[in-house]
């Protein structure tokens, strides 16, 4: 026996189509449903519970596909038919995250405006620039299961105990001492087709403490690539700096 709200999937023609229960009569010993198809968004009438089976939950799909619970799934033969939480829909794996990936980069962007000049981060400077750490984060993905997701990122920034915003305050202030601390900026690389894909982090700032408890070691050989690459990186910066107007000659 169904109900109105119910996901289920109906029969036709020998296959499957997911459906939505709208309502339900009595008729003699049984009953009769009508249904919604959200695919084809269309409704049918006058459909018998042995043409009806239960559906797969829409949320519960989509986790399993590597979406946050807030997106929808359902099947379309082979195929996926996903839905964002804005509405959005997509008929194919790639093209939501497609979506994902623009959403976040135009988030993203958002953050470096805000961000930029309130100190900006400082990209030398510091032994940690350029180096690796690993960062763990945990998703609640439904009522009674969380996801963990470990993600390799490089430190690409990073404030100074002693910078201050154009206001005159601490460019960050550590959340255990609440004093001004070094604050770390770690970027991660893009991964669209890691199982969770829509779980990884584009950054995450870390304190001094939380680096040294993720840094990765590196040998002689990764040492040397990466002060080589930096050094670069810095040559190329001071080269590309508008150079002083020449003094005009009185002579």
């Amino acid at each position: 026996l169904y109900a109105k709200g119910d996901m289920v999937q109906v029969q036709w023609e020998g296959k499957w189509y997911n459906a939505t229960i709208l309502k339900r009569k009595k008729q003699g010993d049984s009953f009769l449903y009508s249904v919604f198809y959200p695919e084809d968004d269309a409704t049918q009438d006058e459909i018998e519970e042995f043409e009806i089976r239960p559906g797969e939950d829409p949320s519960a799909l989509a986790v399993q596909l590597g979406f946050s619970s807030d997106w929808k799934a359902t099947r379309k033969g082979a195929r996926y038919v996903l839905t964002a939480p804005t509405g959005e829909r997509f008929t194919s794996k790639n093209a939501a995250l497609k979506f994902i990936k623009s959403q976040e980069e135009e988030k993203l962007s958002q953050e470096v405006v805000d961000d930029m000049g309130d100190p900006p981060w400082r990209t030398s400077g510091h032994e940690w620039i350029g180096r690796q750490v690993s960062w763990v984060s945990e998703h609640k993905v439904s009522g009674t299961r969380t996801v963990t997701v470990e993600q390799v990122g490089t430190i690409e920034g990073y404030i100074k105990s002693t910078d201050v915003d154009k206001e005159g305050n601490p460019g960050f202030i550590s959340e255990s001492t609440g004093k001004p601390a070094d604050l770390f900026h770690v970027v991660f690389p893009d991964q669209p087709h890691h199982q969770y894909a829509s779980f990884l982090l584009n950054s995450q700032d870390l304190e001094e403490h939380e680096v040294l408890e993720n840094l990765f070691d590196e040998t002689p050989a990764q040492k040397r690539k990466r002060e080589a690459a930096l050094a670069s990186a810095a040559e190329i910066a001071a080269e590309e700096e508008p150079k002083p107007a020449a003094s005009p000659d009185k002579s």
